[in-house]
């Protein structure tokens, strides 16, 4: 797998009053693009609609914000949080998550294409009928939440908490879990097929599948 990374223009301007400027070009239906974001706080705003492209946000909150079916493309977030955040229907391609948090974020029936999220916390995400291709996590915390009727495709786990997290209906085909942590995840046993791990993992899948070791 070959993920496309975020094409970002160098020198991007850094812009000011971003907060007002940023509810206003939602408002008025305008993308914002070739910029960068820093520090803005827009916690419970509607961004509904919104699209992105070609931008930096860094030490962003936007906690129980609304960005139902917004557009992400060519869009790098550093160190941001979207927790409790609605991104149902939203769109992400060739983006990048550093740092980010989205604990509790709802994401049902997003689509991934070239994405990666790097250390960030997931935890408690709702991920239902995602569509992920090409698309890598690494070194993050998606435990006790929810991948299920998802299709995942040329994706990349690695190092990743998925504890008590729900896989059901979503095929593990070909997906390697080897590194990541998969104690009590919840699946009813098909989506397991040909999934890859260690031979130590399979002691935490016994349970899953009613199976006694003596």
């Amino acid at each position: 797998m070959k993920r496309l990374k975020p094409e970002i223009p160098p020198h991007l301007p850094l812009l000011a009053d971003g907060e007002e400027l940023l509810l206003t070009a939602i408002r008025y239906g305008e993308s914002i693009a070739g910029c960068r974001i820093r520090g803005v706080d827009l916690s419970e705003e509607d961004l509904s609609g919104g699209v992105f492209s070609m931008a930096v946000l860094e030490n962003c909150r936007f906690t129980a914000c609304d960005l139902q079916d917004a557009e992400f493309r060519d869009t790098v977030f550093i160190h941001c949080d979207f927790s409790a955040c609605d991104l149902r229907n939203a769109y992400f391609q060739r983006c990048e998550f550093t740092g980010t948090k989205a604990l509790g974020a709802d994401l049902r029936s997003t689509v991934m294409r070239d994405v990666l999220m790097e250390e960030c916390n997931f935890g408690y995400v709702n991920l239902d009928g995602a569509d992920l291709k090409n698309t890598e996590v690494r070194s993050a915390n998606l435990s006790h939440g929810q991948l299920s009727y998802a299709k995942l495709k040329d994706v990349i786990f690695h190092k990743v908490d998925f504890s008590h997290l729900s896989f059901y209906h979503t095929p593990l085909k070909n997906i390697d879990l080897s590194s990541c942590t998969i104690q009590n995840i919840r699946v009813e046993g098909p989506e397991l097929r040909g999934v890859k791990i260690d031979p130590l993992q399979a002691v935490d899948l016994v349970p899953i599948l009613g199976v006694t070791i003596k």
